[in-house]
């Protein structure tokens, strides 16, 4: 990985960590703000001229108004409290590597870290009992805990952090509610991790989103991906309703669930910022990546 990484996706909990790559470079039992104690060996460049010639190449990856963070320095608030929620279940519970750098990243950059069960928790379980399956029980979590912050970082069971030297606030984009990264292997958006702002907007996108469990789209009831992307055309684009309806009503026999992740980005086309309500970051710009890119390094 190269410094511009922050997050990678595709940590399994059953993974071995001593025999296991990663443990090689990081060690984040130790938990200081020195770089060095994350065991980089190499992989990571402390030379000073050279993070800066290669910072003013990728601003445009990130808020171009929030400075980057450099030698584990303090995150400024600029956007008010931040919370990095972590939902799973029973089944999944992050005590693996990509629990420790979790919340070894949370403590060191002082982010307030929650996670939740959502098989169990009882706030989820009074507000969000209707929903059966895990995808849409998260969407309903998120709304419920959004309320106990300024901007929240979602993320699943299966995040690590790869270089703890980034603050949350340099993807943050005021001008939105809600933030989505981009898939790398796919035409995909991811809704496993996301920022979001607590709104009165986000909080019903959520909710609605949620909802869908009980309402799929056309030629979809399993891949909820899908789900995100047709509910993302029907909000932000004028009559992408019927576009949606229409686009999956022809594919969905022929390429099957594939239909409704399909339409919903031909619908939603290339526009990637909706002011007031979603940004959706490109490939490689975004605060995650996938971790099979590098062969899980």
């Amino acid at each position: 990985w190269s410094e511009h990484d922050f997050m990678l996706h595709g940590w399994k909990n059953d993974i071995n960590d001593n025999q296991h790559p990663f443990m090689d470079k990081i060690a984040p039992e130790k938990c200081d703000n020195s770089l060095k104690s994350w065991q980089w060996k190499g992989q990571f460049l402390l030379n000073t001229d050279e993070l800066k010639s290669r910072e003013e190449t990728s601003k445009s990856r990130r808020n171009s108004f929030y400075p980057r963070r450099k030698f584990m320095g303090e995150c400024q608030r600029d956007y008010g409290r931040v919370m990095i929620l972590v939902l799973y279940t029973t089944k999944t519970l992050p005590t693996g590597t990509n629990g420790r750098t979790m919340s070894c990243y949370a403590s060191l950059s002082d982010y307030k870290l929650v996670r939740v069960d959502v098989d169990i928790n009882e706030n989820v379980n009074a507000v969000c009992a209707k929903h059966k399956r895990t995808k849409y029980k998260k969407y309903c979590a998120a709304a419920e805990f959004l309320q106990d912050t300024d901007w929240m970082l979602v993320v699943d069971d299966n995040t690590a952090i790869a270089n703890p030297n980034h603050c949350i606030e340099e993807w943050i984009d005021n001008r939105v509610n809600i933030i989505f990264p981009e898939q790398f292997q796919n035409w995909e958006i991811s809704d496993e991790n996301y920022l979001v702002r607590r709104s009165e907007w986000s909080i019903n996108f959520l909710r609605e989103l949620a909802d869908k469990e009980f309402n799929p789209p056309r030629g979809q009831s399993r891949y909820d991906k899908g789900v995100l992307l047709t509910h993302l055309a029907q909000v932000l684009v004028d009559g992408g309703d019927i576009e949606v309806y229409q686009c999956t009503a022809h594919w969905a026999t022929k390429i099957g669930h594939d239909a409704s992740s399909a339409c919903g980005r031909l619908v939603l086309g290339y526009q990637r910022l909706w002011p007031g309500k979603v940004r959706i970051y490109k490939k490689a710009h975004s605060w995650i990546r996938n971790s099979a890119l590098t062969n899980n390094l």
